[in-house]
């Protein structure tokens, strides 16, 4: 599923394909159960499908369902008849009366309500199918079909599937095909536009992380810089870093009873870690905020703390009030080490380079700021008093 999610930074959904035995595995309760799940996916945009060839094998088995049922009631009327009880006789009478076309009857009723309420859109498989493709991939023992001789009479399958392909490449959609038959998973395998998936909640966990990619990819992000394989990702933000702190002013405050002068060297930053935007019940943290999206990258924001080391010299001197000059009394080379917050711009391409979520780098800019670095007591002559201190 992880996989699966990953591919929605390159790639949107927006069709569904309805097999036969999703509605058959919810024992035909349209209204509630997994098939009733079906009317969230009104307020993601998508297109639902279902062949004829699902449509009438829905029917056939609902209503050999009902007849079934029908034909165990009645079973068990007849022997409640034995001990005359009239009252039943009217009961048995009704039954009787439900022929296999009446069940046929109330199962197409049921289905095109349920088609009707969520926008279910049957095709024709004679619109879609190419037969000579699917006699082509039978001799061929390709998916749904195999050299085994139970897999070989799987053309209702087939059908339906080569159908679907066509649909998707006629539209240019990417689509879920919706089934627990390992035909259709196998059959999806091979293709591009068409993902197997064997449940109507994970559709609509896809589609519900779909729409909220952005958070999403924040939450991948948060999980990526707490793993061992984002070490080019860190050595990137701390070079962005360094930059921004190249750029920064720094203030040096020193206690001495002489005159000085600071010259920065040099500034180095390693990255300690990321400050936590929020988290979760189950412990997640995320380090990240949105502060733009669109269809090709995505830009966050981020603080990092860094650890700073900088280089410096401090260049002693006293006033000569006669000669009316500075004279030199000593210079001194130090490094000191701070933390620093630095809030850091970050924009990826949502396209991954591999399988496993590993996030494409366009850009990172980190925020220059003002550095204030009190170094406390310094004497050129009596380098032991030297502290480091804020």
């Amino acid at each position: 599923m992880e996989k699966l999610l990953n591919s929605i930074f390159e790639q949107h959904f927006d069709t569904i394909a309805m097999d036969a035995g999703v509605v058959i595995r919810a024992n035909y309760e349209f209204g509630r159960s997994e098939l009733a799940k079906l009317a969230q996916v009104a307020s993601h945009d998508c297109t639902i499908i279902m062949t004829d060839v699902v449509y009438r094998e829905i029917i056939k088995n609902y209503a050999d369902r009902i007849f079934k049922e029908i034909n165990a009631s009645s079973k068990h009327l007849d022997a409640l008849l034995k001990f005359s009880i009239d009252e039943l006789s009217g009961a048995k009478r009704l039954l009787e009366g439900y022929t296999k076309e009446k069940c046929s009857e109330i199962a197409k009723c049921h289905l095109d309500n349920y088609i009707a309420e969520h926008n279910i859109d049957v095709i024709s498989t004679s619109d879609y199918l190419d037969i000579s493709v699917v006699i082509d991939n039978y001799f061929n023992a390709n998916p749904p079909f195999s050299v085994s001789e139970k897999k070989k009479n799987e053309f209702p399958d087939a059908f339906s599937l080569y159908s679907i392909d066509a649909y998707v490449k006629k539209n240019g959609c990417k689509a879920f095909v919706v089934s627990t038959d390992g035909d259709w998973h196998e059959f999806a395998k091979g293709k591009d536009n068409i993902y197997h998936i064997d449940n109507i909640s994970s559709v609509l966990h896809v589609l519900n992380t779909q729409a909220q990619k952005g958070q999403y990819f924040a939450k991948m992000l948060s999980n990526y810089v707490d793993s061992e394989r984002s070490i080019n990702l860190k050595e990137s933000i701390e070079f962005a870093v360094d930059c921004a702190l190249e750029k920064s002013s720094v203030e040096f405050n020193v206690v001495s009873h002489m005159s000085y002068e600071c010259e920065l060297d040099y500034i180095s930053a390693t990255l300690d870690k990321f400050e936590t935007v929020n988290e979760n019940k189950d412990g997640e943290k995320n380090y990240f905020k949105i502060i733009s999206e669109d269809d090709d990258c995505i830009q966050l924001s981020c603080t990092v703390i860094v650890d700073a080391v900088f280089s410096y010299s401090i260049d002693f001197y006293v006033w000569d009030s006669i000669d009316k000059e500075n004279i030199p009394m000593g210079l001194i080379w130090q490094k000191t080490e701070r933390q620093l917050r630095i809030n850091i711009d970050l924009k990826f391409d949502w396209i991954s380079p591999d399988e496993d979520f590993n996030p494409m780098l366009l850009d990172a800019e980190a925020e220059s700021r003002h550095i204030s670095l009190n170094l406390g007591w310094q004497d050129p002559f009596k380098p032991e008093l030297d502290e480091e201190y804020d």
